[in-house]
């Protein structure tokens, strides 16, 4: 068993703060923003414990596409508890204050180094791992009917993982799109 460290405490720490700033504000924006935040964080959690394929799927799913959907959905849907008129930052219900101009450039810096140290730690674990990987895939290639790796990889090694992880995104896509429907 590896060792308990800062990093591991303030994953833990940072994981359980977004959890409530995506559970308990009213906003759906704050939500959504906050279940983005978390997504980042669990593909962090998840590369720290050596799962690079949680890791990356988690990026995917977690912190791209579902996120995406949420977001769209709180643009898209108003938020009820904000009262018609009155002017409200993304639509928080919070009167609208002007902002100092290094926030933005704050903010874009802090999410670029997240972005690049996410990248770099998800290039740096597949590079280290990738040679285990060849020597089973050439071995078992002819087995898996397929000339192609990634193929053979999804259809042979991980079919079942591909076919939830496929029935989960259209799971996950079916209520935004009637949500859509019925907005309209």
């Amino acid at each position: 068993m590896t060792e308990l460290t800062a990093l591991d405490l303030a994953l833990g720490v940072a994981v359980l703060a977004t959890t409530a700033a995506t559970v308990l504000p009213r906003a759906r924006s704050v939500q959504a923003m906050s279940f983005l935040g978390l997504g980042v964080l669990m593909t962090l959690v998840w590369l720290r414990l050596g799962s690079v394929d949680v890791a990356l799927a988690e990026a995917a799913l977690g912190s791209g596409l579902l996120s995406a959907v949420l977001v769209w959905l709180a643009v898209r849907s108003p938020d009820t508890h904000v009262t018609p008129g009155a002017p409200t930052v993304s639509g928080v219900g919070q009167p609208a204050r002007p902002r100092p101009a290094w926030v933005r450039a704050v903010v874009g810096v802090v999410t670029g180094a997240v972005i690049v140290t996410v990248t770099a730690g998800v290039w740096l674990r597949v590079e280290q791992t990738l040679p285990a990987w060849e020597e089973p895939l050439a071995q078992n290639l002819a087995d898996t009917g397929v000339t192609h790796e990634i193929t053979a990889v999804l259809l042979g090694f991980r079919a079942y993982d591909t076919l939830l992880e496929s029935a989960v995104l259209m799971l996950a896509g079916s209520p935004p799109w009637r949500w859509a429907a019925t907005a309209a």
